[in-house]
């Protein structure tokens, strides 16, 4: 968001929440934990829906349209741990990261 403060593009960040999807289809659980898993994750996973709705609403909503460099979980702005949003922290991440994909600024 800092990087792009000022140009006009807004910038926030989201969590769906832990959401029922097919991205789990590979993972190995034993067969005799698989009825109660899925049981689980029907009663306390989101639905696909469910899990866009925060997505949507930073996307349309006038609410949040002069809201930047945020996280939101559940439509609602999360308060972040102070080293989260340390500058000097995001720098040395940013550089740690071109480096593992073989990028530089």
């Amino acid at each position: 968001a800092r990087r792009l403060e000022g140009s006009g593009v807004t910038v926030n960040a989201l969590t769906p929440g832990v959401v029922r999807t097919n991205l789990g289809r590979h993972v190995q659980i034993p067969a005799v934990a698989k009825p109660l898993f899925s049981l689980l994750s029907w009663g306390l996973f989101k639905s696909p829906e469910e899990g866009a709705e925060t997505s949507v609403y930073l996307a349309s909503s006038p609410d949040v349209d002069s809201v930047q460099g945020r996280c939101f979980a559940d439509c609602r702005p999360q308060v972040l741990l102070d080293k989260a949003t340390d500058p000097d922290l995001a720098s040395k991440l940013w550089d740690i990261s071109e480096v593992m994909v073989g990028i530089t600024t």
